[in-house]
Parts: structure tokens; C-alpha cells; sequence
């Protein structure tokens, strides 16, 4: 028997349950996955909420021996979950009943439903934070090879973000003096150019580094006198006042934003024990790669699945504009 819900539908086999995800809501919420096979025996709890005049309701289920747990605003996006309307609420009061019964009979017979196998599906959530985690490492590799650093590989890692910074990282180390550690690397803009800024023991610098135009902005601790921070929904501001200016670096995402800020007041307020050498000038950096190949990058990422259709457009667009 098939239960018809909008976020999904549920199909009862012999000894299993099968949730497919079609339609434009589910589609939404899940984007194009494969339909899951649940094991009865995996099934350890259900809850169910009753629709009403505002609201859908919805079917939660618990598997592998964890309870169905309410995720509240969540729901929609949730892959063991199944938002219905008042239509649709009749079948899935019957399903919710049976399914009752099939917890109880697992219970009754002793099965452990922690030690079943069954797909554990994913969602939209679930496979940004998996691009964004590949888009992390592959930025951390930049620097894993002979001529590595460790401390940029071991930022570039806390970053709550890379994706937009990955060219800047990969760039990093020519304007690194060998004395300098890195402490911290988040994504911002300055001044409308999107790079990194990036806090070491003895400064804090902004990258951006495009296939024409660079450009390096540094900001000696000795100089800083505080930083103060605003944030938004998802990113913010970092004002940083060195030598009586002040230096905006907006749009770092709201969660490296205030770790970022309080790296930079501890280490104004703990500068090193060691006086800091006179820096060299930085090596002059590297003729800017030739368009075609960084196309062929952002298409060998598009293809291995890191980017997004979207995001490869957007990316190969903002690379055409810094022409």
C-alpha cells in the first residue's frame, strides 16, 4: 500500500517500508535522491502530528534503535520524515497506527533494531555540508605536499568556509614570510574584492587574488588598537582600527566572524614574547594563470561533483568579471 504525502510518499512491502521523494515540495527539500528500503526490524519509534487549519501535519519516524525525535521547523528536510496535509491525514493516522504495532511486535520478539542494516538516505542539507567539507579538503591540499605549511593546511581546515577563498589559499604562501605562523583564515570582502583575511602572529592581511588584478592590504598587530564586529543572518562585518583608520572587511561568514574577531583581540592583547624580525619584501607573485585553465578547473570540479550547476555558473561569471 502507497501513503501519499507532500514532502514524500511511503510504500509498505512484506518486511519493509520503502520512502520515496517525488513532487516539487519533496524536490525542494531533497533535491533528485534515490528511493530508501527500511527494514521493519529497523524501525524503533514513530511520531505523529496531527495537521491543522495553518499547519501540515507530519509522520516522524525513529530507526536503528534511536527514537523519533520532533524536529520541529525541520521536518520538511528531514529524510525520515513525511509531511502530509489535512487531505492526506486519514491514511497516514492508519499508517502511523500500524507502525505502532510494528515497534511493538520488534520490542516483543527482542530485536535489536540498532544492529539492522537500512539506508539512512540524505538530504539537501546533508550534501551542501558534504560539497562544502570536499571543498574544504581540497583547499587544505593545496598546502599538503612537499612545499607545504602545516598551519595554513590546519586553518584553511577551521574555516567555516572555503569555497570562494579556495584560489587566495592556494596563493597564500607567496606572501608569507617563513617567521610567520597563520592562526586564522576566514572569507571576506574589502573594499568589493572577494579574498581572505588571514590572521598570523604578526599581522593581519587581505588577499584577493584574481587572474588579472591582486591585491594584498597588511595590518601589523602593533597597530591595531581593537576590532568590532556585526553580523547578519548569515555573514558580517569585521572592522578592524589600526593607525587611526579603519579597515571594513565584510560578508565573513557569521560562523568564523566571531572566533575570527576574538583571535585578533587576544593576539593585540598577547603579542609574541619574541620581537618580530624585519620582513622582507614578499617574493613578486606569479604570473596570473591563463583564463582557459582556470575554466577547465571550475569544469573539473563541476564534474566531480564538488560544484553545483549553480555554483559553477556563478563562479565562472565572477572569474569573467575580474577581467
Amino acid at each position: 500500500m502507497r501513503y501519499e504525502g507532500s514532502t514524500g510518499q511511503i510504500t509498505v512491502e512484506n518486511n519493509a517500508i520503502v520512502i520515496t521523494r517525488e513532487g516539487l515540495n519533496a524536490r525542494v527539500g531533497f533535491g533528485k535522491v534515490e528511493p530508501r528500503r527500511i527494514p521493519l526490524a529497523a524501525i524503533s519509534g514513530v511520531l505523529f502530528r496531527e495537521p491543522s487549519a495553518l499547519k501540515n501535519g507530519y509522520l516522524q519516524l525513529g530507526l536503528g534503535g534511536n527514537p523519533a525525535v520532533d524536529r520541529g521547523i525541520n521536518t520538511p528536510s528531514d529524510s525520515d520524515a513525511i509531511v502530509f496535509g489535512s487531505k492526506q491525514a486519514t491514511q497516514f493516522r492508519e499508517l502511523h497506527k500500524w507502525l505502532l504495532s510494528v515497534v511493538q511486535q520488534n520490542q516483543a520478539m527482542g530485536i535489536d533494531s540498532s544492529a539492522v542494516d537500512y539506508d539512512s538516505g540524505t538530504n539537501r542539507v546533508d550534501r551542501q555540508r558534504a560539497r562544502a567539507a570536499a571543498s574544504k579538503e581540497r583547499a587544505a591540499q593545496v598546502y599538503a605536499g612537499p612545499q607545504g605549511r602545516p598551519d595554513v593546511v590546519a586553518a584553511t581546515a577551521r574555516m567555516g568556509a572555503t569555497w570562494g577563498g579556495i584560489q587566495e589559499i592556494g596563493h597564500l604562501g607567496e606572501h608569507l614570510r617563513a617567521e610567520e605562523t597563520v592562526r586564522f583564515i576566514a572569507q571576506g570582502t574589502y573594499e568589493g574584492d572577494e579574498g581572505i583575511v588571514v590572521l598570523t602572529d604578526h599581522r593581519v592581511l587581505f588577499l584577493f587574488h584574481g587572474m588579472i588584478r591582486k591585491r594584498l592590504e597588511d595590518f601589523p598587530l602593533r597597530t591595531i588598537s581593537s576590532v568590532q564586529t556585526s553580523s547578519g543572518l548569515r555573514t558580517g562585518e569585521l572592522k578592524i582600527f589600526a593607525s587611526g583608520n579603519t579597515a571594513t572587511i565584510a560578508k565573513v561568514k557569521k560562523d568564523d566572524l566571531a572566533p575570527l574577531a576574538d583571535a585578533i583581540r587576544q593576539s593585540v592583547a598577547n603579542p609574541t614574547t619574541q620581537p618580530a624580525p624585519a620582513l622582507a619584501p614578499a617574493p613578486a607573485p606569479a604570473p596570473a594563470p591563463n583564463i582557459a585553465d582556470q575554466i577547465r578547473q571550475l569544469a573539473d570540479l563541476h564534474a566531480s561533483g564538488i560544484l553545483t550547476d549553480a555554483e559553477f555558473a556563478a563562479k565562472k561569471q565572477d572569474l569573467l568579471n575580474r577581467m
